[in-house]
């Protein structure tokens, strides 16, 4: 998914062609024949070995945002605090844990995007290319990643732009998940108790699937500005709003919801995935 969400970066790169894949069928074509099976699975070593210790970062950050408001808010006004203000302070201590946890996650986000977005492509800048596609005579443009390993990357990003270069939108991430929290707690609220009850996965997976479509444009403009940290041709864009008008200008709006789709379908293959094994579980314990 991280490739659907960062063509346009790609394309504005110079790694990519002005068309871009092509579709997702084509990702998989490209990487299958310039890469191999190997290409296939690049960054998934890399990410599991991130997300070993994420599980723990993530419980002390939430651990220490919660000790914070034991100690801020009194407990004669926590008991007495409405639904609402329970509500919203809930989805400020999330967004607060998720800032916590930023040292840590800012670096594997940084780190695994710019390694899976690394395809073997042209490594000439995007005026020395056109200068050799108008040259009949000139050798072709050398294909190639840019980075060996994930640990190359991150010492090359680290000595171009040191720590700050991993934390290039990260102020999005928190929004993001935000925007989950809220969507579920709203949908708790204006659900039928009765609807939630009888169909609990369905609901779940519906407000998964609203989810995706609010958030997409986060996500898209929270990748794009890691990836810059790869970018060598282009100034970095300034900011968040920066990022999103000038894919707007440049690419068209819907280019903010790139990649949605193909999350979609990964959602739905995944729900189908999980009733098949849930049917398969209890029918055999029923057979039993």
């Amino acid at each position: 998914m991280v490739l659907t969400a960062v063509e346009g970066e790609l394309v504005r790169q110079g790694r990519l062609p002005p068309a871009g894949f092509g579709g997702v069928c084509a990702i998989f074509q490209r990487i299958w024949r310039k890469e191999g099976w190997a290409g296939l699975l690049r960054g998934v070593l890399t990410d599991f070995v991130f997300a070993l210790p994420a599980g723990l970062v993530d419980a002390l950050a939430s651990n220490s945002v919660f000790m914070l408001l034991q100690a801020v808010i009194p407990q004669q006004h926590a008991q007495s605090m409405g639904v609402a203000e329970v509500l919203l302070l809930s989805m400020v201590a999330t967004g607060a844990a998720v800032y916590v946890a930023s040292p840590y996650n800012g670096v594997r986000k940084t780190v695994t995007t710019n390694y899976v977005a690394d395809i073997v492509a042209p490594t000439a800048e995007p005026k020395e290319q056109k200068e050799a596609e108008g040259d009949a005579e000139a050798p072709l443009v050398e294909e190639a990643y840019r980075y060996g390993t994930s640990t190359e990357a991150a010492a090359r990003l680290a000595k171009k732009g040191g720590w700050r270069i991993f934390y290039r939108g990260a102020t999005l991430d928190p929004f993001i998940i935000m925007t989950y929290r809220g969507l579920y707690i709203a949908a708790s609220m204006l659900v039928p108790e009765t609807v939630q009850v009888a169909h609990p996965y369905l609901v779940a997976r519906g407000l998964a699937l609203v989810a995706d479509v609010v958030s997409q444009p986060l996500e898209v403009l929270s990748r794009r500005l890691v990836l810059t940290a790869s970018d060598e041709v282009n100034a970095p864009y300034d900011g968040a709003i920066d990022c999103a008008r000038q894919i707007a200008a440049k690419e068209g709006v819907t280019a903010l919801w790139a990649g949605l789709r193909f999350r979609i379908v990964v959602s739905f293959v995944t729900m189908g995935l999980r009733a098949a094994i849930g049917a398969l579980v209890f029918g055999s314990e029923g057979q039993s």
